[in-house]
């Protein structure tokens, strides 16, 4: 999922995330610059770090 602002976690990625609790879920974020992991385990991470990972 990826989001501009830096508000709270999608709520259609926190249902996914405890519905299929193995499953990797992530956030990214366009103005975000540091990354970090919520207490139910889902990443948020800052989009150039993301996109920078792909490379």
């Amino acid at each position: 999922m990826c989001k501009w602002g830096d508000d709270s976690i999608t709520r259609g990625l926190s249902y996914m995330k405890a519905r299929f609790a193995a499953a990797d879920a992530g956030q990214i974020s366009a103005t975000r610059k540091k990354g970090y992991v919520t207490p139910d385990n889902i990443r948020v991470a800052p989009a150039l770090a993301f996109l920078r990972s792909l490379i």
